[in-house]
């Protein structure tokens, strides 16, 4: 029986094609997907040993009695260079810089990481080995990282415009430093502004101007500590953290324990983006699915007299099952070789998709593990012999002399009532499991639809075959007005099987939901977060540091000195601490905030603020701890003083403020004479103009590390990561697209095939090559608006589901939305191109006989 499978699969390869290429395709896609998912987590890995030390004290984030620059005294650093074991005890210090390039731009999407440069007793720092020039030593040098300094087109000697809180200083380029081992020197340039923390270096000032810049004097970031000869990083742990301060506003950690977090992090997000690409390719293979139950399904129709004459000459059922599943094993082994060698072609393409569309993700040499391959081999045979496994045991159930006389056992009347009650006990379960999940709403809302999700699936698959007719019902009569008879028959020829209609509707409708899901969700998400950016704000502009640190307070005065500048309101964030949790503070000035922001307190008055020793809640937080107007508040600042606050307002949520609002000069009380500002909010005359942006902005001395927006360019700024986003996501949805078109046109192909006679009696009496042409170019199209009903359905069902769990409100893309079903039908068309024409070529006479 194998032998007889092999020649099989060799006698109709043609008509296996589009199996093979289906099944090509998806474990391409998952191939592709797990090799660029170890590739980027290797290339995190990799950029993620940054911890040039043995052992690493740094602050405690969550500090009962938090600062509001997390730091350490420097006289801790002096501690821990006298412990046993310690060979050097080196200070970090330093923040995310600001540097112009020589035309005034930015260096770097979102300014570089820098770091102070602490030489030891030989005079050098050998974490930053210096490659040409010297180590900077006062307030007015620095060095640059040699990636930085030949992106800049910087030489030393060169005098460049720096930045850390909005006002520009020159310094002068007097290093160059080589790449720091283990890092790429050049993945910071264009990292986003969330990876300063473990970014490579690529600015060095010396130890006091760093702490001038970014700390105060006798404070600093973070202690690098080298083991001595013959002491291990644990052991030296050990002696460190006997030494940490008891109030525990400091810890520590191994260097390669601080690696291995950092990795981790960083390869989470990795994992997340390759769950996201094998979920798309789990759907691409399930579209492929159907191409390879309705090409099994057309060979053993084909194939009836053959089976027969099996059965009559002495096969059994089981043995007819197991040629079947030997065909399905041969094709899935030979094309899932051939999609995991074509995913390792895949995972670089999807990388620079995900580049072109303006991510920005570490990449390095591709990695290929045997666990990959075994995964994607076995998922590809497996979902071949899956699809396979119906045809098969419909193969074993033909009766041999039924199958003599060529008559096809259509499904039974049984089978299809079971598979309809299933379908409908399917439709109740994602009923039900979507309703709990609007009901639980948040995260457990949208485990609920997840987990729907399949239960949707199923339902398309079953119902599909119940549905599709009832669809062509509904437009026979357009059919019948508009193409006569080749209409009619294209109606009757869609529904004849409706088992085989209803797996092609599936396919195209699982592509369609996803296709439709997608911008009805991005439409409501877009609706929803344009409503929330600049919710509240009523100033005309925001003025921004474009690195991730505040501005200097002279950055406002020099904006309220701007002609046509009505109102400037400037907003300070720091930390608090109440009953042991740190909680976000802004500091506002009473006066003017309220013409920049629209706050409206629930209870009590802003303006009351400007009484000494009066706080603001928001509503959320003041609910959970029943504080209502008057309450009192023991809080401790970031300076580590504690005091009782007086509750003068209770306000709703807004993006620009945090969880409390204090005068700025509480604030700046407690600010360790660094208070800074984090946005500034600006009115104008006339409102947001060209003319005033530009006025603006020099004002400020066209600083590249200040940003001026005006609403619209707030809320672009926001969604344009979501329509990079969609971008993407539509191209992976491409692949999916593409199942759904193979096997459109396979069950074209197979319809076709089997009325090679029908075709040729209707050349026979007349009917014309071009009218054969629309009748199956017809019946694709039928059969791609039943898939576009059942799918848009499902897909806006879904998205509404999703928008009801989260809260968000539905937006329909009606432009979106109404493009879907000529799209489809334009695709289906497509796809049927080759079949109609290949039925427009049969001879009369010979397809009536093959057909007899």
């Amino acid at each position: 029986m194998f032998r007889i499978a092999l020649r099989s699969v060799t006698a109709h390869w043609g008509r296996l094609l589009m199996t093979v290429l289906s099944v090509v395709l998806g474990v391409a896609f998952v191939s592709g997907a797990s090799v660029f998912g170890d590739t980027l987590a290797s290339a995190y890995t990799q950029g993620a040993h940054t911890a040039h030390a043995d052992v690493v004290v740094s602050p405690a984030y969550g500090h009962p009695s938090p600062r509001a620059i997390p730091d350490l005294p420097e006289n801790l650093r002096a501690r821990m260079a006298e412990l046993p074991g310690v060979a050097a005890a080196r200070a970090d210090i330093g923040g995310p810089v600001a540097v112009s390039t020589r035309n005034g731009g930015l260096l770097g999407n979102a300014g570089l990481n820098s770091q102070a440069y602490v030489p030891g007793q030989d005079g050098t720092d050998p974490r930053y080995p210096m490659a040409a020039g010297r180590a900077p030593r006062d307030g007015h040098e620095f060095a640059l990282s040699r990636a930085a300094t030949a992106l800049g087109g910087y030489e030393i000697g060169d005098t460049v415009r720096l930045s850390v809180d909005g006002t520009v200083h020159p310094y002068t380029l007097v290093g160059e430093f080589g790449p720091v081992a283990g890092a790429d020197p050049g993945s910071s340039i264009t990292g986003p502004a969330s990876t300063f923390s473990s970014a490579p270096v690529e600015v060095l000032f010396d130890r006091s101007t760093a702490q001038h810049l970014f700390l105060m004097p006798d404070r600093i970031s973070a202690i690098d500590l080298t083991a001595a000869p013959g002491t291990s990083q644990d052991q030296l742990l050990d002696q460190v953290r006997k030494a940490l301060p008891a109030d525990g506003s400091a810890t520590a950690q191994t260097g390669r324990d601080l690696d291995a977090i950092q990795a981790a992090q960083a390869a989470a997000g990795s994992e997340t983006l390759r769950y996201a690409l094998l979920g798309f390719a789990w759907t691409a293979l399930l579209v492929a699915g159907f191409s390879i139950v309705n090409t099994f399904q057309m060979l053993i129709s084909q194939r009836t007299r053959e089976i027969a004459l099996l059965r009559a000459v002495g096969a059994t059922r089981r043995q007819v099952v197991r040629s079947v599943r030997a065909e399905a094993l041969v094709i899935g082994a030979v094309a899932s070789a051939a999609g995991c060698a074509l995913g390792t072609v895949v995972a670089p393409s999807l990388h620079e998709i995900l580049t072109a569309a303006g991510t920005d993700l570490p990449w390095g040499p591709l990695v290929v593990t045997p666990a990959t391959i075994i995964s994607a081999l076995v998922t590809g045979v497996v979902v071949t012999l899956l699809g396979a496994w119906i045809p098969a045991r419909r193969a074993a159930r033909i009766a041999p002399v039924a199958a003599l006389r060529a008559i096809a056992a259509p499904e039974s009347r049984g089978r299809q009532t079971v598979r309809s009650v299933l379908g409908v006990l399917c439709t109740a379960a994602a009923a039900y499991t979507i309703r709990e999940g609007i009901g639980a709403g948040g995260g457990m809302g949208m485990k609920y639809i997840a987990l729907a999700l399949p239960f949707v699936l199923a339902a398309v698959v079953l119902l599909a075959p119940a549905l599709a007719g009832p669809v062509i019902a509904v437009v026979s009569p357009a059919l019948r007005h508009l193409g006569g008879a080749v209409g009619v028959l294209a109606g009757r020829n869609a529904v004849r099987n409706p088992q085989r209609t209803g797996a092609t509707a599936a396919a195209m409708a699982v592509a369609v939901m996803m296709v439709t899901a997608l911008p009805v969700l991005a439409s409501s998400l877009h609706n929803d977060l344009t409503h929330k950016t600049t919710d509240g704000m009523t100033a005309d502009y925001r003025v921004a540091m474009a690195i991730p640190a505040g501005l200097d307070t002279r950055v406002a005065a020099s904006l309220a000195d701007t002609p046509g500048v009505t109102a400037v309101s400037a907003l300070q964030n720091g930390t608090l601490s109440v009953g042991g949790q740190v909680r976000g503070v802004t500091g506002i000035d009473p006066a003017s905030v309220g013409r920049v922001l629209d706050i409206r307190p629930q209870s009590g008055s802003i303006a009351a603020l400007s009484n000494p020793g009066t706080v603001a809640v928001q509503t959320e937080l003041a609910r959970e701890n029943d504080w209502t107007t008057g309450s009192r508040i023991p809080v401790v600042f970031g300076d580590g003083q504690s005091t009782t606050l007086t509750v003068s307002a209770v306000f709703p949520s807004n993006r620009f403020l945090t969880d409390f609002l204090v005068p700025t000069a509480t604030l700046a009380r407690h600010a360790d004479g660094r208070l800074q500002d984090s946005a500034i909010l600006v009115n104008t005359e006339g409102g947001a103009t060209p003319a005033t942006s530009e006025r603006l902005a020099s004002a400020l001395g066209n600083n590249p590390a200040l940003v001026v927006k005006d609403k619209q360019q707030i809320t672009e700024q926001s969604s344009g990561q979501l329509g990079v986003l969609v971008k993407v996501i539509y191209g992976l949805l491409a692949m999916t697209v593409a199942m759904a078109v193979l096997s459109v046109a396979n069950t074209v192909m197979m319809s076709v095939s089997e009325r090679t006679g029908e075709i040729g009696m209707l050349r026979a009496i007349g009917q014309s090559r071009s009218g054969i042409i629309r009748m199956v170019q017809t019946e694709a199209a039928l059969l791609a608006l039943c898939g576009v009903v059942l799918g848009a359905s499902c897909g806006v069902g879904l998205a509404w589901a999703v928008c009801a769990a989260s809260g968000m409100p539905l937006a329909l893309p009606w432009a979106a939305l109404a493009a879907v079903l000529p799209a489809a039908v334009l695709v289906s068309l497509g796809a049927a191109a080759w079949p109609s024409q290949r039925a427009a070529a049969t001879e009369p006479l010979q397809a009536v006989g093959q057909g007899a």
